[in-house]
């Protein structure tokens, strides 16, 4: 076999299946994360060890050579030979293996919402074991082309490569908290909100620093900046301690606010803010039955 096709990647070849649905190397580098100058270094090596250009350039992006819609046909026989293996590994031999399947979301949806959801899941599906990732928004496509993981909870639509599904869950609730004991009244106007520090979400990704949205109707640069924290979690305990206030799923603050060591703040001149919650799954590994019974547990712990 020659040396320098037996070292192609399967990686590079998701890449290649990805521009030519897009067809945009801006486009999948935005999906990926990365620059357009790494998406084409990717398609460069892929056509030197080829041998054979892949992609022309026209007014309506870049377009398959004839020879690269010969090679995508192959291609994605190889990316599908290569998850029917991983396939076929799960569960061989005398003593079964369990499937693990990973599971993808934001901290305090794994924390508050997913886990739980799952432990009561894992019940009936006793073949499977799960495996949960926190991840940012803007890491999800990404790590997801890794094979890192087959589930994923997530706010708002996400474009995913076609052998994922998804499903609309329900909305959760965004409400401004502070500590129980916390000067400010339950029901507080504009004004007096921004009198105090609101804690502010921050991630780091591999473009650096990035600063989150917190959801708050009010930007930012109009408000008093407190503490920087990488999850909604972390948020909590500084809310306890400090004067500072958080916009925070409800989801998150329910027991605290239970136990009266958070307060819910209303405020008449900030609307009420929900946000769609969306339930994928990478159908050709996650059982119809899994999908279908996450849907309606989730869809009960996101009921009103």
């Amino acid at each position: 076999m020659n040396e320098a096709i037996s070292s192609i990647k399967i990686r590079d070849l998701e890449i290649f299946l990805e521009v030519s649905r897009a067809k945009s190397i801006r486009e999948v580098a935005r999906r990926l994360n990365t620059t357009p100058g790494n998406v084409s270094k990717t398609i460069q090596h892929l056509e030197a060890k080829l041998g054979t250009k892949l992609y022309k350039r026209s007014v309506s992006g870049v377009l398959l050579t004839a020879q690269g819609v010969e090679i995508l046909e192959i291609a994605n026989e190889m990316i599908h030979s290569s998850e029917s293996l991983k396939t076929l590994i799960f569960g061989q031999g005398k003593t079964k293996i369990k499937k693990t399947l990973g599971i993808a979301s934001t901290s305090f949806l794994n924390t508050h919402l997913v886990a739980s959801v799952t432990s009561e899941l894992g019940e009936n599906f006793l073949d499977y074991s799960f495996r949960f990732l926190d991840l940012a928004p803007d890491q999800m496509v990404p790590v997801a082309l890794r094979g890192a993981f087959e589930i994923s909870l997530h706010y708002g639509a996400i474009s995913w490569p076609s052998t994922w599904v998804t499903q609309k869950i329900g909305k959760t609730r965004w409400v401004l908290v502070a500590r129980g004991t916390h000067p400010i009244a339950r029901r507080a106007t504009l004004k007096q909100l921004l009198g105090y520090s609101f804690i502010y979400p921050v991630y780091w990704t591999q473009e650096g620093l990035v600063k989150g949205n917190d959801q708050f109707p009010v930007p930012i640069s109009k408000r008093k900046m407190g503490y920087e924290t990488a999850t909604a979690d972390a948020a909590v305990p500084i809310l306890l301690k400090t004067d500072q206030l958080a916009f925070l799923p409800e989801i998150l603050v329910r027991p605290f606010v239970a136990q009266k060591a958070l307060k819910i703040i209303e405020c008449p001149q900030v609307q009420t803010m929900e946000r769609e919650l969306y339930l994928s799954v990478r159908s050709e590994f996650v059982p119809d039955k899994i999908f279908k019974e996450f849907i309606i547990r989730l869809g009960k712990e996101c009921a009103p």
